[in-house]
């Protein structure tokens, strides 16, 4: 979708219901809020511009499939 450019953290939880099936519960990662869920995630996801971004290290987009 060309007006998406990836997963921002207010759709955290539709994506992840969506794509696994399940809810999201920052309290099984220790957490309160998904907030604090994606900065507990820093090593491997971070917000760029609104949108979650692949960590130092990694790349892509997150939320963003690569077509080959």
């Amino acid at each position: 979708d060309a007006d998406r450019v990836g997963i921002t953290v207010a759709n955290v939880e539709y994506y992840h219901q969506r794509y696994l099936g399940k809810p999201l519960d920052p309290a099984l990662y220790g957490q309160k809020t998904r907030e604090e869920l994606v900065e507990y995630c820093c090593d491997t996801i971070k917000v760029v511009d609104g949108v979650l971004t692949a960590a130092a290290g990694l790349t892509g987009t997150v939320g963003r499939r690569k077509r080959t």
